[in-house]
């Protein structure tokens, strides 16, 4: 993958990321951002990989930051 590419995947992530962060819940995330809600947990779900640690609690009404 060329390195710009990386990059703005990377950048994808990280805003989806703090959205969900924000809000509280993939589906507010969704809202906000006219993104999937599958699309945006995928790119939490790399991000995650690349970190090695789960980032957030997910529970069956949201999402919530853990201490990582």
């Amino acid at each position: 993958m060329p390195e710009s590419r990386h990059l703005l995947l990377q950048d994808t992530a990280l805003r989806y990321f703090h959205e969900v962060a924000q809000c509280g819940s993939l589906s507010e995330a969704s809202a906000r951002l006219h993104v999937a809600a599958s699309a945006i947990s995928r790119q939490i779900q790399r991000l995650e990989a690349q970190v090695g640690v789960p980032l957030f609690e997910r529970h069956a009404r949201g999402m919530v930051l853990n201490e990582a």
